[in-house]
């Protein structure tokens, strides 16, 4: 259940799963961007990651597409 706030406080975040989907990657790929300073998560909650729609959409302006 979430708490007062939380959605707030996730607005503009996109979860771990709609980044790979946006990018059509597995979303264990993340993990590896992550560790290669690609695309970080701006924060974690749960042990959930989500990222700054900004940073999808640089990432995509950067050349970084949805796999055919």
């Amino acid at each position: 259940m979430s708490k007062p706030g939380d959605d707030d406080a996730l607005a503009g975040l996109l979860k771990a799963r709609e980044v790979a989907a946006t990018f059509g990657i597995d979303p264990r790929t993340l993990w590896n961007w992550e560790r290669d300073e690609i695309l970080v998560p701006a924060t974690r909650v749960r042990g959930h990651r989500y990222y700054r729609r900004e940073d999808v959409a640089r990432l995509i302006s950067q050349g970084r597409r949805k796999s055919p």
